[in-house]
């Protein structure tokens, strides 16, 4: 009796396959290590605190609105989530929605 036709291609795709062995995945894990260190460090600084209904205020109103959220995140010592977060309105909302009230105005 022969073989089936799931087998046999199931056969051919294992002989393409490239080998996996402990050295190329150590190699892998580590190239995936530095990308996520790359990727991390483009976002901008982490946070060093929480953010006050302060530093919210300067985000949206004030003296860094004009700032990148990066470039904020720097000058708060906040991170670029926070910064986001808060010109997004999921943060601060109702100090956001007064900001966009007076604008309105």
């Amino acid at each position: 009796m022969g073989k089936s036709a799931e087998l046999v291609e199931i056969e051919q795709l294992a002989k393409k396959a490239p080998k996996v062995t402990m050295k190329s995945l150590m190699v892998e894990i580590e190239q995936l290590r530095d990308r996520v260190q790359v990727l991390e460090q483009k976002r901008g600084p982490k946070s060093t605190r929480e953010m006050d209904e302060t530093d919210a205020n300067r985000i949206l109103a004030g003296d860094l609105v004009d700032f990148s959220h990066k470039d904020a995140a720097a000058e708060l010592g906040l991170s670029y989530g926070q910064i986001y977060s808060c010109r997004g309105g999921y943060t601060f909302k109702k100090l956001h929605d007064e900001i966009l009230k007076q604008k309105a105005v």
